[in-house]
């Protein structure tokens, strides 16, 4: 796949705290002091963090470390609706599919990464609102890779979880080479 090429002013910061949906405590803003853009690498797709990615962004190793260890800090101190969200995904439990939490790809960071669907799932708070611009660019930016998004707001998480599985197991199904698991019935397996 023969990547676009696009130039922006100013790509959102990888590390900045800005963007993350919910509301989180005792969280200090960490800012990225290299404003590289990430460069697309090789078709294999192999590497700490960038199993089942065709294509990634080559980042330097200064980058690629600051960026796993944000990932890390970000997954022991989740939003009430990634927390939530993560419950429903972990152990395969939607679908069969198997699901990444704070996903480091180049030089962002996404909520739920499934490798096997190239879908991104992210869960978008109040924040988002003030944001488009940024998420949008951010958006394109990793649908260059080929990879899918879905956007899932964190009120309907926290408040119509089921409704937020359905919107998912659709972008599941769609363009899948995969098809859906059967999901056990009441009574079954006991």
């Amino acid at each position: 796949m023969e990547l676009e090429k696009r130039s922006l002013s100013s790509p959102p910061s990888p590390l900045s705290q800005v963007g993350r949906g919910g509301t989180r405590v005792g969280r200090e803003e960490t800012t990225n002091s290299e404003e590289t853009s990430p460069t697309p690498l090789s078709q294999d797709g192999r590497g700490a963090g960038g199993e089942g990615i065709p294509d990634k962004w080559q980042v330097s190793p200064e980058l690629r470390k600051k960026m796993i260890e944000v990932a890390r800090q970000f997954r022991k101190e989740p939003t009430l609706s990634e927390a939530i969200l993560w419950q429903t995904l972990r152990n395969r439990k939607l679908e069969g599919r198997k699901f990444r939490r704070q996903q480091p790809i180049g030089n962002f960071i996404v909520d739920f990464f499934c490798a096997a669907e190239r879908l991104i799932v992210e869960v978008d708070g109040e924040i988002h609102e003030s944001q488009k611009i940024l998420d949008q660019q951010r958006q394109e930016l990793l649908e260059s890779l080929g990879l899918r998004f879905v956007r899932i707001n964190s009120h309907l998480v926290e408040n119509n979880l089921s409704v937020a599985l359905d919107t998912i197991r659709q972008a599941l199904t769609a363009n899948s080479p995969h098809p859906p698991a059967p999901s056990p019935k009441f009574g079954e397996g006991e």
